[in-house]
């Protein structure tokens, strides 16, 4: 009898609903008790503080009104379920006028896989969206007291306004093409991965302080006009992409912290407000680069320490290079290649003046050369067989038709580089027969089952140190 007494006081809500009004607080005997607003039907609120801690479910065509413009129903850990949205919401949900789900301080949003067709807005501290939501509209942070953490299983695929607040990551965070962090602000990666698009047509504009961002991956260009402050332990893997910062973008190591720049180009850095810089919050802020090219566009003073880890390219023009005080240029086991561009007749040069204390440090056989010596070594891969002892001063990408060839004896020394295989179809390292081939400190990157040729006589591979990713090695008798 109790549970048949149950269900009809549900029918009894759900068929009031377009006669009555609600006040106050609804309490459910447990958050699977509901309040069914079927298609057609409408739900009434006189009170302006409506609140629920069991489930509200609201039909697509149906219909919340009340006689306060600013009514919200407030949850406590109750469940919310609308157009196809099913959620834990300890927050507020305004579904007239502004249509919108608030966090408000220890604000908590759980959603299961589902579409958010409400704009979400949060403030106060302790706030927290988990789950796997599709999002309709932008994260809205109020103000500079606002804290959201987030801990989201899909791709976002909206803006997050930081308006000055703090974002936390608890969990890796992949923004879709177009989907910005935008606004000043503070960024926790909390040693989690953030993702970036692969496209943008507009530029991050924000003044963004990223913290402990271990793992900051770019998939395709971005412009940035604003500053990114990096604070910490931080590394900004670029997959080979562009950060443009041109008309005043600015990257820079925080007091005392350090960024490794992996794998990306540079461009638009000079002096002057109309370029990008690399900036130092101290003089023990160091930025890391490795496989790395600055691209300059008009002359450049370097003010902190620039710390060469792997190879770099310093693309110069005719653009000069200056060691200011207080600045360290340190080459530490590779090669810095000089690229004048087009600029050949008038190339730029690399200079500590008379009066600075700047210096250039030269560590573990590292050197700085022109770009010319490097095309030479690059393509004697790819041109000549490969014979006797070869010591690699940068990394090379094998375009597809390419190939390295290697007969008799040989040892391949990639000193910290990579080469790239960029063939899907053909075989891109052939080994002739009686051949013998030695690695060390190299890493294939981009490998597939058909990359390697190896003849059937082909006496051996043998690697040392090395690193092979995201490809599988076969050795096949045919």
């Amino acid at each position: 009898m109790k549970r048949v007494h149950s269900a009809l006081l549900l029918a009894s809500l759900v068929l009031c609903t377009a006669c009555s009004g609600l006040e106050a607080k609804l309490s459910f005997a447990s958050k699977d008790a509901k309040i069914s607003i079927a298609s057609g039907s409408r739900l009434h609120v006189n009170s302006s503080n409506m609140s629920i801690d069991g489930t509200l479910e609201v039909s697509s065509g149906s219909t919340i009104s009340s006689k306060n413009a600013g009514t919200v129903i407030a949850f406590d850990g109750g469940l919310l379920t609308t157009d196809g949205l099913d959620a834990s919401l300890t927050g507020s949900f305004n579904p007239t006028g502004s249509d919108t789900i608030a966090l408000a301080g220890n604000g908590r949003f759980n959603v299961q896989p589902g579409t958010v067709i409400q704009a979400v807005n949060v403030s106060g501290a302790g706030n927290t969206i988990l789950g796997q939501p599709t999002f309709t509209s932008a994260i809205t942070l109020a103000d500079g007291d606002t804290e959201l953490s987030l801990a989201l299983q899909s791709i976002v695929d909206q803006d997050i306004k930081l308006n000055e607040g703090s974002l936390t990551l608890a969990d890796n965070l992949a923004l879709a093409d177009n989907a910005r962090i935008t606004g000043d602000g503070t960024v926790i990666l909390n040693r989690r991965r953030l993702d970036l698009g692969s496209t943008y047509t507009n530029f991050w504009a924000g003044n963004i302080a990223f913290h402990d961002a271990l793992d900051l991956t770019l998939n395709g260009s971005v412009q940035l006009s604003g500053a990114w402050t990096f604070v910490g332990n931080n590394v900004l893997n670029g997959n080979g992409a562009v950060l443009d910062l041109t008309g005043g973008g600015v990257l820079r190591a925080g007091i005392g912290s350090n960024l490794q720049l992996n794998n990306v180009v540079i461009k638009g850095l000079g002096d002057g407000d109309d370029f990008g810089q690399l900036n130092f919050g101290s003089t023990d802020a160091i930025i890391k680069t490795s496989n790395v090219t600055l691209q300059f566009d008009n002359r450049y003073t370097l003010s902190g320490n620039l710390y060469a880890t792997g190879p770099t390219t310093l693309a110069l023009g005719a653009n000069d290079f200056t060691i200011d005080d207080d600045a360290n240029l340190t080459v530490d086991g590779t090669t810095v290649w000089l690229d004048y561009l087009d600029a050949k007749a008038t190339p730029g040069i690399v200079y500590t003046p008379a009066a600075s204390t700047g210096v250039t440090t030269l560590l573990n056989g590292g050197v700085i050369r022109s770009i010319e010596a490097r095309n030479l070594v690059t393509q004697s891969l790819i041109t000549d067989r490969l014979m006797g002892d070869i010591v690699l001063d940068s990394s090379v990408v094998l375009e597809p038709g390419q190939r390295m060839l290697v007969s008799g004896d040989v040892s391949i020394d990639g000193n910290g580089s990579f080469v790239e295989f960029l063939d899907p179809n053909n075989p891109q390292l052939v080994m002739l027969p009686g051949s013998r081939l030695t690695l060390k400190n190299i890493e294939f990157r981009n490998l597939k089952t058909n990359s390697l040729d190896l003849r059937a006589t082909a006496t051996d591979i043998a690697a040392s140190g090395n690193a092979f990713s995201s490809a599988v090695i076969r050795m096949d008798q045919n």
